[in-house]
């Protein structure tokens, strides 16, 4: 009865051994998976940091491309402005048109 009872604690042991070892390989793969599904994570985010930057890259350009745009038409107004008053101005330096007080 000894040898036997020995022998049934050892299996006993031993299936709960077998038992520990398939729980620590079911835990280490699920930390593997959480691990990469963290990875995966952190690149989903460094994706759209990366298109957030391009998008306000494109806004600046854009604003950019805006005060261009508002300083060639100031230029245009500014041109248009002088080249109606130029006729006159030639004409007075001209000497075709005396003004005298």
């Amino acid at each position: 009865m000894a040898i036997g009872g020995g022998l049934a604690i050892w299996v006993g042991g031993l299936a709960i051994g077998f038992g520990g070892f398939a729980i620590w390989v079911v835990a280490w793969r699920s930390g593997l998976v959480a691990l990469r599904s963290g990875l995966v994570a952190w690149r989903s985010g460094l994706v759209a940091w990366r298109s957030g930057l391009v998008a306000w890259r494109s806004g600046l350009v854009a604003w950019r491309s805006g005060l261009v745009a508002r300083r060639s038409g100031l230029i245009r107004w500014w041109l248009i402005r002088w080249y109606r008053f130029l006729p006159i101005c030639l004409l007075f330096s001209s000497g075709v048109v005396v003004v005298t007080a």
